[in-house]
């Protein structure tokens, strides 16, 4: 009996084991994705701004030239 009781702990133990890694896993891989997803929304929102500093500044330009020009 205390030999059964043995093997039923081992097992309930890595059992166990098994769930808590899966759960770590599972939860690395949500982290993963996570910062994979924001780090590419901040590269898409930075390389916007970017266009959009770009584009203003080009527009602000062609407005001071031609006010000049008038």
């Amino acid at each position: 009996i205390s030999m059964h009781i043995h093997i039923y702990t081992y097992i309930s133990i890595h059992t166990y084991l098994y769930i808590y890694i899966f759960i770590h896993t599972y939860l690395y891989i949500y982290i993963f994705i996570h910062t994979y997803l924001y780090t590419h929304i901040y590269t898409h929102i930075s390389i916007h701004t970017y266009l959009y500093i770009h584009i203003y500044a080009y527009i602000s330009i062609h407005i001071h030239i031609y006010t000049y020009i008038s």
